[in-house]
């Protein structure tokens, strides 16, 4: 598998619930650890990047939602009710997403019926 981490190097997570146990430090040491397993990951500074390349993340985001069988929703984990697209995908919520053979299968966090699937639970139950 090949992991994509878009968050901020310098800003602070904001505190919400689809950000629990988000602590950058950490969550790099659990992809080192996937890494030493054979899998490998990039991390892109969600600060630094502007609205396209923000726009083409969340399509990749929107494509592994898709693949998953919309079975859990992203529109309001990285944008609103009203207003997808991802304004806040890689700043306010930082985001995971999983590829097999170079295809995005899944994307962290998201929201499920009971809640959120968080990006820290995800990659401790692998």
């Amino acid at each position: 598998m090949h992991f994509k981490l878009i968050c901020p190097t310098q800003s602070e997570v904001w505190a919400q619930p689809e950000n629990e146990g988000f602590e950058r430090q950490e969550i790099i040491r659990l992809l080192d650890g996937l890494q030493a397993k054979g899998h490998d990951y990039e991390v892109i500074d969600g600060d630094s990047i502007g609205d396209e390349k923000r726009r083409d993340l969340y399509l990749e985001a929107f494509a592994a939602l898709s693949h998953a069988g919309n079975r859990y929703r992203i529109r309001q984990v990285f944008g609103s009710r009203r207003h997808g697209g991802g304004d806040a995908l890689g700043t306010n919520v930082p985001a995971l997403i999983v590829f097999e053979n170079e295809e995005p299968v899944d994307v962290y966090p998201h929201q499920l019926d009971d809640g959120y699937q968080t990006i820290h639970a995800y990659l401790t139950r692998l």
